[in-house]
């Protein structure tokens, strides 16, 4: 289960720096705001990978949950932002399914001993 949470981690750090680096090459108003939240996306999903990777601890993971909670409210809201729209855009869709199922297993993983390779 660790290791599709990295998985979905590295995923999660690609979209949002596609998403950062779109923002700034389009320039479309507001652009500030949203290259914001694929800024924060793509420091969650790096800290995400460090901690796993690294085992820096509990105390540091704990600290990841209000990441979590915070890629599972920018996933949901832009998923029910995308069903009202007047254009449906399937990178949407996959990005927030993505970036809630990334804060729903980090919610479940993190701040416990949770392993990235069974012992043997």
């Amino acid at each position: 289960m660790a290791k599709f949470l990295l998985f979905n981690s590295t995923l999660s750090l690609l979209c949002g720096c596609w998403l950062a680096f779109m923002e700034l090459f389009l320039r479309h108003p507001g652009y500030w705001a949203r290259f914001s939240v694929a800024i924060s996306i793509s420091v969650i999903a790096l800290s995400t990978i460090l901690v796993l990777t690294l085992r820096l601890g509990i105390g540091v993971e704990r600290w990841l949950l209000i990441g979590a909670i915070v890629l599972i409210s920018i996933g949901g809201y832009s998923f029910l932002h995308n069903l009202s729209a007047a254009h449906f855009e399937g990178f949407v869709l996959l990005i927030s399914l993505v970036l809630v199922i990334q804060g729903l297993m980090m919610l479940t993983l993190m701040g416990r001993r949770v392993p990235l390779a069974p012992a043997s």
